[in-house]
Order: C-alpha cells, then structure tokens, then sequence
C-alpha cells in the first residue's frame, strides 16, 4: 500500500468559461485512509489525514456552490445572488488558506496556484460586473434619449397639425 494514494480532484475555473483555468490540483492522501482499509489492517486511520480529506471535501462543496451563485446571478441579475457569490468567494478563499496550513510542499504549492486562479477568476467576474453595469447604464441612458426623442417628434408633429389646421382656417376664411 506503501506510496499510493487516494486523491480528491479540486478544480478552479475561468468565470463563464466553462474551462480549466489552470487551477486544477489534485490533493493526495495516504491510501490507508480509505474506508475499509482500518477494519483490515487493523490500525486507526490518520486523523491528520482525515481533516486534510474533509477540509478538501469542503473546499470542493464551497467551489461548487461559487460556481452556483455565479450561475444564478447571471440567470437572474439580482443583488441577492452578487451578494452570495462575494460570500461564497470569500469562504472558498478561507478554505484554501485554511487547507493550505495542514499541507506542505508541493501540496501546499498546488493550493497557493488554486487560490491565484481563484482571484483570477474572482478579477474576471467583477470585470464582467463592471461591464454589465456599464451595458445597463448605456441602455437606460439610450432609452432615456430615445423617450425624449419621441417625444419631440410627438411635439413636432403636433406643432406641424395645429399650423395646418390654422392654414386650412385661413385659407376657408379667405375663400369664403
């Protein structure tokens, strides 16, 4: 059993992309800490291993949830999912730092480089924030100048049937 192990997958992505954004890491653990493996080798699991495995477990449920609230603000534009995914952004983050502690060396490493793409991530969807804000400012800023485009015409044309009408009054009361 010596130098196997059993990993936990934990993947980062792009905001939107749907890819890998170079945040993949894979969290390994001795394989003694498997269940089942205590009832036949008789010995007590690694506690030590145990927290790494759950704190891992956790962070995946926290990325999963990132993702979810991402994904229903982008459905539903409300304040309330932003204000989840800020939440759950700062969870996630927590948890990364807080598996970090338990690791060392190149674990450690692949969990610094998730937290970069993290913020790689987090940086990409505030831009598109910024960019949605801005489309919906420049919409209701067009929408305003289109109301008032209209109703100038509206004026114009209404000056324009008022004139005609006096024109047409004019011109009966000189023919007449």
């Amino acid at each position: 059993y010596k130098g196997r192990e059993h990993c936990v997958p934990v993947t980062v992505a792009n905001a939107g992309s749907g890819q890998d954004g170079g945040g993949s890491f894979r969290l390994g653990f001795p394989r003694s800490t498997r269940s089942g493996d205590y009832s036949r080798r008789g010995s007590e699991p690694d506690k030590e291993a145990l927290i790494r495995l759950e704190q891992a477990s956790t962070l995946d449920d926290k990325l999963r949830r990132l993702r979810e609230s991402e994904l229903y603000y982008l459905l539903e534009q409300q304040d309330r999912f932003r204000a989840d995914w800020e939440m759950n952004m700062t969870d996630t983050v927590a948890a990364i730092e807080t598996l970090a502690l338990r690791l060392d060396g190149d674990q450690q490493g692949a969990l610094y480089e998730a937290k970069s793409a993290l913020e790689d991530y987090r940086q990409a969807f505030m831009q598109y924030l910024q960019s949605h804000t801005s489309a919906a400012q420049s919409a209701t800023a067009m929408d305003a100048s289109g109301q008032q485009l209209s109703a100038l015409l509206e004026k114009v044309t209404l000056d324009q049937q008022q004139a005609i009408r006096e024109d047409n009054l004019t011109a009966y009361t000189q023919l007449g």
